[in-house]
Formats: C-alpha cells, sequence, structure tokens
C-alpha cells in the first residue's frame, strides 16, 4: 500500500471514529447513560463485499461489522471513556503469495487491541488485553 493510500485511509477511518464518537455523545445526552460497549453488543464479524462502512447504530442493528466498523467503534468508546492516545491501527502483511492482507486493530499507546479477534472472528480462543469500557 503506498504511503498516500494509507494516509487517505487512515484519514476515512478517523472520520467514522468521529462519527461514532458524536453517536456516543448524542445517546449519552438523549439517554442518561453510556451506549453499551462494543463487547456487550457483540457484534459478528463479517467481511464486507462492497466495503460499505457502518457506524455503531447501523453496526449494532445488523449484529455484523467489517474490520473497520469493528475497530472504529472501539476507538471511539475508549475515547469517550477518556483514553486519549486511542487511534485506529492499520496492519498490512505482505503474504507468501506476494498479495498483502490488510486489517485494522485498535493501538492504545503501545498496545494493540483486535476487536475482531476478541468477538471471535477468527474462531480461535485468544487473550487479548482490552481496555476501560
Amino acid at each position: 500500500m503506498t504511503s498516500e493510500k494509507m494516509a487517505t485511509l487512515r484519514k476515512m477511518l478517523e472520520a467514522l471514529v468521529e462519527l461514532n464518537a458524536e453517536f456516543l455523545r448524542k445517546h449519552r445526552k438523549l439517554a442518561g447513560e453510556d451506549y453499551p460497549s462494543i463487547y456487550e453488543v457483540a457484534p459478528r464479524y463479517e467481511r464486507s463485499v462492497e466495503d460499505v462502512w457502518q457506524t455503531i447504530p447501523l453496526c449494532a442493528e445488523s449484529g455484523v461489522g467489517d474490520v473497520c466498523d469493528l475497530a472504529c467503534w472501539r476507538v471511539a468508546e475508549l475515547r469517550a471513556a477518556g483514553y486519549e492516545d486511542v487511534h485506529p491501527h492499520v496492519k498490512v502483511t505482505q503474504m507468501e503469495n506476494g498479495s498483502h492482507w490488510t486489517t485494522v486493530q485498535v493501538r492504545v499507546g503501545d498496545v494493540i487491541e483486535d476487536p475482531m479477534d476478541i468477538l471471535g472472528a477468527l474462531g480461535r480462543r485468544s487473550v487479548t488485553l482490552t481496555f476501560g469500557t
């Protein structure tokens, strides 16, 4: 992935985080309580065929999300909980056949959290550090 494509992807991810943060603020104001955590709602991972990203309410309603949906939801809720150094983390892995596998995780300081993995999308047990809510 070129540096220009990576920069564009990061900006798009931050835009989804901001939409999610706005939803969380509005929900708290209107409902008087925090929206349930991604791990309470527990949407399942589903690879997006159309590459259409979903905000928190759409993801929760459909019960599924892709890596971008899940990571941006988690980043927004951690920021709402007061964590400051939280960002979407784009991980690009070169495959043996020369292709690339791109996934999005959550970076909290120097620690990486993978909501897709935590939610069991890969069908294996995993112990991953989670933060806050």
